[in-house]
């Protein structure tokens, strides 16, 4: 039986709303930091240093759901 919900997960940009720079995880610091200019999000992707916390940005997250025991992350399909 599934015990798990979509709600137990979250899937996260690893591009920095700022200037599209890559994010990392620092397990050490329990945060997203992105390198070009010192930013840094919470586990939720909410800014919370540098000019993305300046700009009330934060990282896109991905709507996800479960099916028959299995994690989906629903990405956007580029228009063009």
């Amino acid at each position: 039986k599934d015990t798990g919900d979509a709600s137990d997960f979250v899937a996260l940009s690893n591009v920095c709303p700022h200037l599209g720079c890559k994010v990392f995880w620092e397990s050490q610091n329990d945060r997203f930091f992105c390198p070009c200019h010192n930013g840094t999000f919470n586990r939720t992707g909410v800014a919370t240093g540098g000019p993305p916390f300046k700009a009330k940005q934060k990282l896109l997250d991905f709507p996800l759901k479960i099916e028959n025991g299995l994690l989906f992350i629903q990405m956007p399909v580029a228009q063009g």
